[in-house]
Parts: structure tokens; sequence; C-alpha cells
């Protein structure tokens, strides 16, 4: 089986389009069409459904593509291992990060990787915990890094934690506020991300334990947009301090302590479930906790 046409289905199947794969590897439609032509002929089975609107994956593609994936990840391994040997860690590594620790820690991994490896190139995913470990579990991306809410028990790799706070506009009367019971701020008007989504299944497990439950007045898919509603529209919403630090620093939003209970949120680190890491994937696991403390730190100070 030619590992090209592997890679070619793969892209194929992962944009949706033959015309997308073949302008992103820069080659003609034709060439790529052939390419997978020959994969489903060597398979005895077609690929893709076609229609007039795109291309969908068949039953033995959906099954072909973990598999596809696996080896090409085994066969990308080997070509770094080689490289490794001789030269740096080279080649692209894939890091699905969650909003709240984008903007501290962007730059300055990318700054670290520049002066480290020079030959590696990031490529960085924002969502939210639960696409990251869905990328994860598909391997579309190397590293996650990701959130987790639960006291007690111990978990592997963390690296950051933090409490979640209630975050009010500024000037409102909560701001004079030392903290507030959870069961208070379940009652306030509040702004929540869309489910399914780790915060959210959260709040909601916390209610649920106090015989509550949680009816926001807006639902929202991004950090940007709960920030927007707080300030503008007087929502509350709930989220650590170095998601809204910014904002708290020039004076626009306050956040106040929430007890009874309080509630953890734990950074932690893992890595993708259906290939081994390459040589450069690797390199940027293992500097990864270090950059991210530092990088938290300072965004809090």
């Amino acid at each position: 089986m030619d590992l090209k046409q592997l890679a070619f289905f793969v892209l194929a199947a992962e944009l949706g389009s033959l015309s997308r794969a073949a302008a992103a590897l820069g080659i003609a439609q034709s060439a790529m069409s052939r390419n997978v032509s020959a994969l489903e002929s060597e398979l005895s089975g077609r690929l893709f459904y076609r229609t007039g609107r795109g291309m969908s994956l068949t039953e033995l593609g959906e099954e072909l593509l973990p598999k596809a994936r696996l080896v090409l990840g085994g066969a990308r391994g080997l070509v770094d291992d080689a490289q490794a040997l001789m030269s740096a860690p080279r080649g692209i590594v894939n890091i699905g990060l969650v909003p709240s620790v984008s903007e501290a820690l962007v730059g300055r991994l990318f700054n670290q990787v520049q002066q480290q490896f020079p030959a590696i190139q990031l490529r960085i995913h924002d969502a939210y915990s639960g696409d990251i470990n869905e990328w994860l579990a598909s391997g579309k991306i190397d590293i996650g890094i990701s959130n987790i809410y639960r006291t007690g028990g111990r978990l592997d790799n963390p690296l950051f934690e933090s409490k979640l706070l209630l975050v009010a506009p500024a000037g409102d009367p909560l701001a004079t506020w030392s903290s507030l019971k959870f069961e208070s701020v379940v009652r306030l008007p509040l702004v929540l991300p869309i489910r399914p989504n780790a915060l959210r299944g959260a709040l909601d497990d916390a209610a649920k334990q106090i015989g509550m439950s949680i009816k926001p007045h807006l639902e929202v898919s991004s950090s940007v947009a709960l920030k927007s509603a707080i300030i503008h529209s007087g929502l509350y919403s709930v989220m650590p301090l170095h998601l809204i630090i910014q904002e708290v620093k020039r004076g626009i939003v306050v956040a106040v302590p929430i007890t009874n209970p309080t509630l953890p949120q734990t950074l932690f680190l893992s890595t993708n479930k259906s290939h081994a890491l390459s040589v450069a994937a690797r390199a940027i696991l293992r500097m990864l906790p270090t950059v991210v403390k530092d990088a938290l730190k300072a965004h809090l100070a």
C-alpha cells in the first residue's frame, strides 16, 4: 500500500473535499483523485460518497481513517527519529489549548520554541476541553492542555490549579463583597458556555448537589462572548482569574471568591491516543510544564 495514497485520503477526509486537499498540497485535483481512486481499487471499496455538495466518508472510509492515521503517524515517527539522530528536532507539532490560557501562553511558547528548536513549527488549536479531548482521541492534535473540575484524587500531569470566581461588571453592588456562596451565584442572571462544556458540567453538578439547577439567561460558545455579556449586558459569569485578569486590572470587571463550595479548576496536560509522539512533539512536551507555569504566573502578576 502506498503511504502517499493514505496521506491523500486522510487529508481529503479532514478537509471534506478533494479540491481543497489538492490545493493544500499544491497539486492538481486530478492527481489527488487518481491517488484516492487507486487506493479504493486496492481496497475493493469506495471511501467517499461524492455528491454535488461535496463528499462524505463511506462506512469503509470511517473504518479506515483512524487506522490510516495510525500508520502515517508511525511512518512520520520513523522519519523524525532518523532525522533526530543527525540534527535537531523538526516538524509540525499540533497543540490544543483551552481559551483561558491562550493569551498568556502562545507568545511565550512560540518564543521559547524558536530559541530552542527553530526547526519545529507550532500549530495552535484554540478550543474548549471537550473538543481537545476528542482531537486527542482521533489524533488530530499531538498535545492538549485542557481543564478538569474536581476535588480530591490524583491527577496525572497537572499544570496549574486555580479557584473559580464570580465575575461581575464594574460598579456592581457585589463588587464590595468579600465572597459569595455558590447558592447565591446560582440565582444570579448568568451567562455561561453552551453544553457540552467542562465548566458548565461542573457548575451543573455542583448545583445538583445542593438541590438547585442553573438556568442561565444567556449561553455562548466563546470566552470573548462571555466577557462581552458581562461588560455590556450586566450579566454575571464564573471563571478562573487568569481568564479575566486583564479586565480586572483595567477595572471593567470584578472577581469575587465563591464559597460553600469552592470550585477548583486544574489545568492538565495530555497527549494523543492514536499514535506515538514524534521527536518534535516529545521535545515540546518536555518544555511545556515549565513554560505554562511561568507564563500564567507572569500573566497574573
